[in-house]
């Protein structure tokens, strides 16, 4: 089907959901070559998908849609370490929400309060004081036996307890109880971690994402 596309040779490539009746092995492999060719024709191709690694591997730029609206667009990377909005967070990826506190806003800067701890943070454009949403990816987080926790660097430390232990095979991903939020974190293969188990979960200062509390998502288009 994609030769037959472009053996006409067209200005561009409309490509809908094309990898989503195929088995893992082979949409991966076929993302990879799908880029390939696009590549070395040269030609623009727009490549619908609702599979967020899919858009995320392919893209050049990234446009998330909701009911026909645009709620942000950007390079793969920064829509999905700094998203636009709390929409556009959630579709790109895994993402851990805890309830927080704004105080003291300024223009792009505020501290954030969760319980005794807080944190200074840059603040989205019409934010201000009052309730808040705290995003971390789970890959962002860092986990420790709560006794043995280091000193780490500026950020936020979370006392919590493991309720859940899954093992992906090349990593394991833990669902930690703390007292304001369920969240998940990602650990190598070989850390040990039993469940009721109480740790430490540190949020580094430069992987917070604070976005208004849930409500009208159209209102925060970029």
């Amino acid at each position: 089907a994609l030769a037959r596309a472009l053996v006409a040779n067209p200005s561009t490539l409309l490509l809908d959901e094309p990898l989503a009746n195929l088995d893992a092995k082979l949409r991966e492999s076929m993302r990879a070559e799908i880029k390939r060719v696009q590549r070395e024709t040269a030609i623009t191709a727009a490549h619908v998908t609702h599979d967020q690694v899919e858009a995320l591997v392919l893209a050049d730029r990234v446009v998330v849609m909701n009911q026909g609206v645009v709620m942000g667009q950007g390079d793969p990377r920064t829509m999905y370490q700094r998203p636009p909005n709390l929409f556009c967070a959630r579709f790109l990826g895994d993402l851990n929400e805890i309830p927080v506190t704004v105080a003291s806003a300024a223009p792009g800067r505020a501290t954030l309060e969760l319980g005794d701890c807080r944190v200074g943070v840059e603040m989205p454009r019409g934010m201000s004081d009052g309730e808040a949403i705290l995003g971390v990816r789970p890959s962002d987080t860092k986990l420790d036996v709560a006794e043995q926790a280091p000193e780490r660097g500026p950020g936020l430390t979370l006392p919590g307890k493991i309720s859940d232990v899954a093992f992906h095979g090349d990593f394991q991903q833990l669902t930690v109880e703390l007292p304001q939020a369920r969240v998940k974190a990602f650990t190598g293969p070989g850390e040990r971690f039993t469940l009721g188990q109480p740790v430490s979960l540190f949020i580094g200062h430069a992987d917070v994402l604070v976005f208004p509390k849930p409500g009208d998502e159209s209102s925060q288009v970029k």
